[in-house]
This record gives structure tokens, sequence and C-alpha cells, in this order.
């Protein structure tokens, strides 16, 4: 049967750009603005990685620490490499390449968003994606993943595109842009990049049983092939020269075995195969709530055009995690490049028609109370954080910061918010009516504006990896010599990001022999290890420094 094109917005849908731009860029820049450390436990090994490769000029071959770094294509690092030459090495500048990613990553899902439902749906798909908890976590943050995210949902655009498009001339567009920003996408992260890009579609197309549909794409693959000569092979080439040939393999083949076979512990993340089903409850958040009337609900026959733009957004979304849960490896984090395709999907779901749907109808009345409740619960966390037992390094902060002048900032506008919204929603309880969908996502948007410009001086005594390097820095300016035990790949990066120094480190047998060869040297473990050195070795050293937070290290000196 035919498919009708999908209808692009135009027109007066455009007054929807501006507005969903202003509102991106909020919730890209809350997440920095508030200046802070690089934070425990991925920054530091990313943010020292870009430094390397930049003082070093080591342009197609990540260093971590003076070695080969071969588990990710350094896409982002050459962001965070220009950030650098621009506007100096600092904490905030290894994260302006996320906050690009994520801007662009939101450009995309407004196009996405725009496709079937015009640019309102444009509007609310920005909106969704900056106010979900994975998305909000990740995409200030200094890591590779927003890179991916980026390069993956501009990718989906195409392929929407490609599949549906308006015009000959949109599915032009459309195969330039799939093919253009897959071999992105494997710049980003390897071979993942092609896996979630094109494999969900692809999947999705032998489902709905249109083969001709994939065949007939020949072109497109063709360009793909076209763009992977063009921008992958040149790195892949430099690697080589700057790395030889077991630097290639490693990352492109060992690292995507290891990670997806399990064949080795290197790349961790080991979880169960359903382990992503848990996650998608806690990390799509306050989303979740509307998964099940998007999952039950999908548009109405009489609309073919939303209909097939609904089900190939799924594909994407529904595919992808399908595609995660095979790979050995799972994080909640690797979900993220799915967030674009799911906001657009949402979009749509909150621009259904009035018709009487109670699945819809109390599912956005859940928003828009949780919306009301979010912040007179953290207020009651903060006023009664003296009660609540147990030594939580978050519950102790509160106690911490917590005075008289605090509690009354914070605590009336919690009431007054949980009291206006609150009156809102039991309002439209009591009529059986349903929130518009702008009255439902725009106290979302102030909630996750207002926490990502709170939260981080808030976090930042507890997260920051800083005071390691600076009790480093102390130790050697005392005129000592130090080392590492078994060091984190994070604290190789901190290291040199802070000091632009690589330590020895050393194995159990190393490290007497390193302690007794001088009279001020110092070992830098973290305390859980310490406790695995036998008596003999403990003798030898006097702790003289000890970090705070979850997982506490301490500076070991010599005794002589």
């Amino acid at each position: 049967m035919e498919r009708r094109p999908i209808p692009s917005g135009t027109g007066r849908e455009g007054r929807w750009i501006l507005p969903a731009f202003f509102l991106g860029l909020a919730l890209a820049l809350a997440g920095v603005l508030p200046d802070h450390g690089l934070w425990f436990s991925d920054e530091p090994r990313v943010a020292g990685i870009g430094r390397e490769m930049f003082d070093k000029g080591c342009f197609f071959l990540p260093l971590l620490g003076g070695r080969p770094f071969l588990e990710k294509p350094p896409l982002y690092w050459w962001a965070q490499m220009g950030s650098y030459t621009l506007f100096g090495v600092h904490p905030w500048s290894a994260r302006l390449p996320s906050v690009l990613f994520s801007l662009l990553a939101m450009a995309a899902a407004f196009l996405m968003g725009r496709k079937p439902a015009g640019g309102k749906g444009g509007f609310l798909a920005v909106g969704v994606l900056g106010t979900t908890l994975l998305f909000s976590k990740t995409m200030h943050r200094a890591l590779v993943d927003p890179a991916l995210v980026f390069a993956l949902s501009w990718a989906h655009f195409g392929l929407l595109c490609l599949h549906a498009p308006a015009s000959e001339a949109e599915k032009r567009r459309g195969m330039f842009l799939a093919a253009f920003f897959l071999p992105l996408a494997f710049l980003a992260k390897g071979v993942v990049g092609i896996g979630l890009g094109l494999g969900p579609f692809l999947l999705y197309l032998a489902l709905r049983k249109r083969f001709r549909e994939i065949l007939s794409l020949w072109p497109f693959y063709l360009l793909t092939g076209g763009f992977f000569l063009l921008l992958a092979v040149p790195w892949a080439v430099g690697l080589y020269a700057q790395g030889g040939p077991g630097a290639l393999e490693e990352c492109l083949l060992g690292n995507t075995l290891g990670r997806f076979f399990g064949t080795t512990t290197k790349y961790g993340h080991s979880n169960p195969p359903l382990f992503y089903l848990g996650t998608i409850l806690g990390r799509f958040m306050p989303w979740t709530l509307a998964l099940p009337a998007l999952l039950t609900l999908p548009p109405s026959r009489k609309e073919p055009a939303a209909r097939e733009a609904h089900f190939t957004l799924l594909g994407f979304v529904g595919f992808g995690v399908f595609l995660l849960s095979l790979a050995s490896s799972k994080r909640s984090l690797y979900m993220a490049p799915l967030l674009p395709a799911l906001s657009a999907l949402l979009a749509g779901w909150m621009l259904r028609p009035e018709a009487e749907r109670p699945l819809d109808r109390f599912t956005l009345q859940g928003l828009l109370a949780l919306s009301a409740l979010l912040p007179l619960l953290a207020f009651l966390v903060f006023l009664l954080c003296p009660l609540l037992p147990g030594k939580d390094l978050y519950l102790a902060r509160c106690r911490e910061v917590r005075t008289p002048f605090l509690l009354l900032a914070f605590g009336l506008p919690a009431l007054a918010w949980t009291w206006a919204l609150g009156r809102k929603t039991l309002a439209l309880v009591r009529a059986r009516s349903r929130p518009g969908p702008l009255v439902v996502l725009l106290p979302l948007a102030v909630l996750f504006l207002a926490f990502q410009l709170l939260l981080p001086p808030f976090k930042d005594p507890i997260k920051s990896a800083h005071p390691i390097s600076r009790a480093v820095a102390a130790a050697l300016e005392g005129g000592g010599e130090g080392a590492l035990f078994e060091p984190r790949e994070d604290i190789r990066g901190l290291l040199y990001f802070d000091l632009q120094r690589v330590f020895p480190e050393l194995s159990m047998e190393e490290v007497p022999r390193w302690l007794e060869g001088g009279k001020k040297r110092f070992l830098l473990v973290e305390e859980k290890k310490a406790r695995r050195f036998p008596p003999r070795v403990r003798a030898l050293f006097r702790p003289a420094w000890r970090s705070r937070g979850k997982k506490p290290f301490i500076i070991l000196k010599t005794r002589k």
C-alpha cells in the first residue's frame, strides 16, 4: 500500500523556532553556568585525555597518563581541543563541547517533533528532551556520549525524512543527513554509532516486511560509504600512523568485541539482559509516567502520516533498546542517544486531539501533580535531614549547609509553588479535564532549570576531584616523589589535567621497592586498595592525607 508523505511544519509553524531555541539554550546552559570542578567518575578522565592530546599535539591517538586510550574514537576530544584553544584549559571549557552537542541534539529533536506534529510538536520535543533526567544529567558534563547523542539524533532525523519524505527534495536532504552523520556517530563512539543509527531503522523495516524499501536504499548506502571514506578513514590512517596496527585493531575490533560479547573485564559495565527495562523507569523520569499511554494508544488510522512517523520513531527507540540489551556491556548512560527520538514521540502524544482518552488525561494530570510536589518533597528532605538516619554524604552535606535563612529562602517558594500548581491539578481532576501540553511542560522546565542551577554548588564539595590533585601538588612542593598504586583512569586524567604530570604506576610487588628507594616518596592510593597491603608494607609508610567522598583516596608518605 502506498504511504502518504508526512508534511513538514512550515509557514506559521516557524513561529515556534525561536521559543524552542531559547528553551533549549536555557536547559543546556543551566547545568554549566554554576562553575564547579571536574566530577568523578568520568569527567576527570575525559577532560584529561583532551588536555593531553591538546598539549602534545596528538590529533589521532587519544592519550591518558602517557598511554594510548583506545576505547573510543576522538570526535569529542577534537571538539574539546578546539574549546581549549579558544578559551584556555578550565573545567567549564572542558564541558563546553557538551553544551554545543546538546543544543544540536535538541535542534534535531525539534525537527523530528515538527515533522509529524508541526512547530508546536517541535517545541514540545525540545522541552521533553531537556527535562528528561538522563539527558539533563549527561549533556552538560565532560563525557563523550553527548557527541554520540548529537550525531545519532541527526542521523535518525535524516532516516525519518528518507523513509517518509514530504517531497523529493526532503528525501534527498534526509539521505544526505543520515549518510553524513552516521560516520560522525562512528567517530564519536565506534561501531555502536552505526549499530544504534542504522540498525534500529533496518530492523523496523524488516519487521514491517518492507524488504523492497531496504534494497531500494542502495544510493543511500553508497553515499554513506563515501562519507566514511571522507571522514572516518583519514582518522583510521592517522591512528595507524601514530599508534601502529595494534592501536587500530584494539580500537575498532577488540573494544567492540569486548563490550559486546563480554570477552574481557577491561571495559566493565556488565549487567543482565533485562537491565534496561528496569533502568528506564528511573532514567526517563518524569516522562516514564507517559510511556504506558504512549505505547498503548498509537495515533488513529485516520492520521496515516502521524501514525507512520510514530511507528518509525518507536522503531528507533524500541529496537535501539533491544540492540543495547544484546551487548554484554550495559550502562544506563548508553540509552541517551535514543532520547531525541523518544522526545519527539512524546511530543506527538501530548498533541493528540482532545478525544476522551482517560489514560492520556490521567497521565497529564499525574505529570502536573508531580511538578507540584517535587519542590515540597525536596524542601522536606532539607528540613528533616538532621532527623534522617544514615551517614549518606548528601545528607551530611544538607546538615552542613542547613541554616534558618536557607530554610526560609527555599521553603516559602516551594510552598507557594506547590499550593498554586496543586490547586490547578485538583481543579482539573474535579472537572475530569486534561491539562494542555504547555501547562504540563513549562513547570517541569522551570523545575529542571532551578535544580540545575542550585545543585552544582551543593554537590561540588562531594563530587569534585580537584582536592586530590591539590594534595598531590602540595606533596610535590615539599620535594617528594610521587607514584600511583593501581590507579583508576579518572585519577590519571585528573593529575594530567591539573598538574600536567604523568606518575609511575606500581603493582603490589613494586610498592616496597618504591617506598624504600627514597626519603621523600609518597603513594596515592584508593583507601580500600590500601587495606590489601601486608603488614611489612604498611610499616614503611604513614597516612598523610585523606580525601572525602564515597571512594576516598589517601596519600601515604615514607616514615624515613
